[in-house]
């Protein structure tokens, strides 16, 4: 006698997921109504995987086994072991590699521009973990630094340790960071003549979405400037009056009172 836990088809010995079937007599049962539909289907119709019956697309595979034997050699495998993978072969897989000799890093970037990968559940710097893998491990409290100052970049050969004291005077020898301020920061997306513009149009009353769409910038590059927090330089360099007209137009208060000083 058949054992009542496995398929009542016979000569099927695989165990029931329903209340007669094994998972592929069920799944012929749902869609033609007869267990035995796919022993009468032609050749080729559908793919050449056990237990599948999704049409064929490419050399008798389903689009998603054909899918896994591109990516991982077999059928049957869902999931690349990372145990089989290299730290540093998961690095190499990941970086595009320029003219520069610079690695770029090609997944996800942090909110600086920086690579980080996941290890162990948690997300950490690659330029970090390249120099730890490739040079050594980095001296407590020291900062990994880049030659190339390519924030995605992870060439162990382009990267040092460094204080953040020596880190911030790179930086700074090399025209970057906040202590370079107005048209020589290279993240100033305006000139001097532009910011003085908007300063005369703020002082006009002018609404901050219109003076953003003019000078095609985003509104909040607009409000920085109106609230002193960007181009403060600028802003000092202006007339007294206007100043004062700026502060007010701020705080909302009426300019009909202002006398010109």
């Amino acid at each position: 006698m058949k054992d009542p836990k496995l398929c009542t088809i016979d000569g099927c010995e695989r165990v029931r997921t329903s209340t007669l079937y094994c998972q592929t007599h069920y799944r012929s049962f749902r869609l033609y109504g007869d267990p035995l539909k796919l022993k009468k289907n032609p050749v080729g119709s559908v793919c050449k995987h056990p237990g599948c019956l999704l049409k064929p697309r490419v050399k008798g595979l389903c689009d998603k086994h054909y899918s896994r034997l591109q990516r991982h050699g077999s059928t049957y495998v869902t999931k690349s072991d990372p145990r089989d993978i290299s730290l540093k072969e998961r690095i190499m897989g990941n970086v595009l590699i320029d003219d520069n000799g610079c690695w770029l890093w090609q997944k996800r970037l942090n909110h600086d521009g920086y690579g980080i990968m996941s290890i162990l559940s948690r997300h950490k710097p690659v330029h970090r973990i390249v120099y730890q893998e490739w040079i050594g491990d980095i001296p407590e409290g020291m900062e990994i630094c880049h030659r190339c100052d390519v924030r995605n970049c992870c060439n162990p050969k382009h990267l040092f340790a460094a204080t953040h004291l020596e880190n911030m005077q790179d930086m700074v020898n090399k025209g970057r960071g906040a202590s370079v301020s107005g048209e020589n920061n290279p993240r100033a997306i305006l000139t001097e003549k532009q910011v003085r513009l908007i300063f005369k149009r703020l002082i006009e009353g002018e609404h901050v979405g219109d003076i953003a769409e003019y000078f095609g910038v985003p509104n909040r590059i607009v409000h920085n400037i109106k609230n002193l927090k960007a181009w403060k330089s600028v802003f000092e360099t202006l007339p007294v009056y206007d100043k004062v007209q700026l502060r007010m137009r701020k705080q909302g208060r009426n300019l009909r009172f202002i006398e010109k000083i």
